[in-house]
């Protein structure tokens, strides 16, 4: 049996020393669920890490301290619009908890506890 599957690159963290950890613990994950079948890596797109304005960072995380009592970051290379904005102006992003870790779906939900966020 022959199976292909791809990392989705925006699942990465911005340092690449955890890029290179992240990886090596999927590939290990992989070969000990999948032993019976072969399973090939290649990188299919890369972007290269744009990091969040620090001073926004610093705002966001301030923000979300005063609101919840704590700011968990959550380090990645988005892909999202903010990506292609990094350039041109500084960018932050925040995220808020969704139901059973639903996200871009019909069934997204943020419970009401989470709404909390919104006002950070």
């Amino acid at each position: 049996m022959h199976a292909q599957a791809a990392h989705h690159p925006e699942c990465h963290d911005a340092d690449e020393h955890d890029v290179a950890a992240d990886r090596s613990t999927r590939e290990r994950l992989t070969f000990k669920t999948v032993a019976i079948v072969t399973v090939e890596w290649r990188t299919l797109w890369r972007i290269e890490p744009r990091l969040f304005d620090p001073r926004l960072l610093a705002l966001c995380e301030e923000a979300v301290r005063e609101v919840t009592g704590d700011a968990p970051r959550l380090p990645s290379g988005p892909l999202h619009d903010a990506a292609e904005m990094v350039p041109h102006r500084p960018v932050v992003m925040m995220f808020a908890y969704s139901s059973r870790g639903l996200s871009h779906c019909k069934e997204e939900d943020t419970p009401e506890p989470c709404r909390s966020r919104i006002r950070c």
